[in-house]
């Protein structure tokens, strides 16, 4: 391999007009290098030129085969660096996509926990004033019960008195009437 691009320089350098369309066939790159088919009186070229491009493939190939398993070890190296990376890459990426659905997540869940925390603290506050309500109640109404005895009784003692009084004459019913209903009027004055 070496040796034919030594030879390449080697002619380009001596042709230095190798690449104009402009020179005589029988100069240049292809005329110098397979020179030797054209000579003779073979009317077979091309069969020749494929036996020399044959035999150019055969000095090549055992440089191709020892190349060939560096190559394939430098192949496999690259393509396992690219694989092995993008396996990082995906891997990142998955995980920053879970990353931040669990922070909405996180957020949401968050919010949530604090509306529960708002409402079982109004929970607590209104079942602590309903308590304290009921308490009050209960209180007040013991209060107004002891009261209502008290009235109760006064009122069925008189009621008691008034049924225990002798029937009035029919002549002092007016005196009699008249006096109790200053007595209730009295006796309503003190009450209240």
């Amino acid at each position: 391999m070496t040796g034919f691009i030594i030879f390449l320089a080697v002619s380009i350098s001596s042709h230095p007009s190798i690449c104009s369309n402009s020179q005589p066939a029988s100069s240049g790159f292809f005329y110098v290098r397979f020179s030797w088919i054209f000579r003779g009186n073979n009317t077979n070229v091309y069969q020749k030129m494929i036996t020399a491009i044959k035999s150019m493939l055969d000095a090549i190939k055992p440089a191709i085969e020892a190349i060939r398993p560096r190559v394939t070890v430098i192949l496999v190296a690259i393509f396992a660096a690219l694989a092995f990376t993008s396996g990082y890459l995906v891997r990142d990426w998955r995980a920053e996509a879970q990353m931040q659905r669990l922070s909405s997540q996180n957020a949401v869940l968050s919010a949530s926990n604090e509306k529960c925390a708002l409402d079982i603290r109004s929970v607590k506050t209104a079942m602590s004033t309903l308590t304290e309500m009921a308490t009050e109640r209960e209180k007040s109404a013991a209060e107004a019960m002891r009261h209502a005895a008290a009235a109760a009784a006064k009122h069925t003692s008189q009621a008691k008195k008034i049924r225990a009084f002798p029937p009035v004459a029919p002549e002092h019913q007016y005196e009699a009437i008249t006096r109790e209903q200053i007595e209730y009027v009295q006796s309503r004055h003190q009450n209240d």
